[in-house]
């Protein structure tokens, strides 16, 4: 039985970047999933360029208009302190226009 503030209630989510290439966000939310992580970019350890990930608005934007919460992660390779805080800054700022994100995590290879 679940205790405190967990309920035995599942909660179904997925992970979509661009190579998932263009989703139907209708079928996704019509098969159940509640939730979606979304890439919104990576920076690569070879130049230290940030990107952002080519389908993160499109992802975002409908997987919000399908009624699916939407959570971001950013792939980063900072190498010190400073290039950590360009990471987390440039995230911030990309998703500062979609108030429904609703978690944001920097995901280490």
């Amino acid at each position: 039985s679940a205790g405190g503030n967990e309920t035995a209630d599942t909660t179904i989510g997925i992970d979509v970047s661009k190579y998932q290439g263009t989703i139907d966000w209708a079928e996704v939310a019509s098969s159940g999933v509640d939730f979606a992580m979304i890439r919104v970019g990576y920076r690569t350890q070879k130049t230290g360029v940030i990107y952002a990930d080519t389908n993160a608005k499109y992802n975002m934007q409908q997987a919000a208009a399908n009624g699916i919460k939407v959570g971001v992660y950013f792939f980063p390779s900072a190498v010190n302190e400073s290039e950590a805080i360009e990471e987390a800054g440039w995230v911030a700022d990309y998703i500062a226009n979609y108030t429904y994100c609703f978690k944001c995590l920097f995901c280490s290879y």
